[in-house]
């Protein structure tokens, strides 16, 4: 992935597009072929961010749950951050879907 191709991304995104950009590059597969007529190599980049971030609240969310069935009297702090933390991943990743979305329509405004 180039410098400046997008505006902001983080470094586990940034890393995570860059790795599945040069895996596209060298393995043309059909589907690959389609998201990128789909979405444009801008909004492949912000799809690739968008995944970069699922695992960041997935994780999180499922590690929450043990100490919520360790003690079930109360909700304890470690479980409430832990929510915290996956709420915010998963929010940046549903902007970065956004983006991607935006970035689609806009690829295929020009195209024509």
């Amino acid at each position: 992935m180039a410098r400046g191709t997008t505006p902001f991304l983080l470094p586990h995104e940034r890393w995570l597009a860059g790795w599945i950009l040069r895996s596209q590059r060298t393995h043309r597969t059909a589907a690959v072929v389609a998201t990128e007529q789909k979405y444009g190599p801008q909004g492949v980049i912000w799809l690739d961010a968008s995944l970069a971030n699922v695992p960041f609240g997935f994780i999180p969310a499922v590690a929450s749950l043990v100490p919520v069935l360790a003690d079930q009297t109360g909700t304890s702090r470690i479980a409430l951050y832990l929510l915290a933390v996956s709420s915010l991943f998963m929010v940046l990743a549903a902007v970065r879907f956004l983006q991607a979305l935006g970035a689609s329509r806009e690829f295929r405004r020009e195209r024509g």
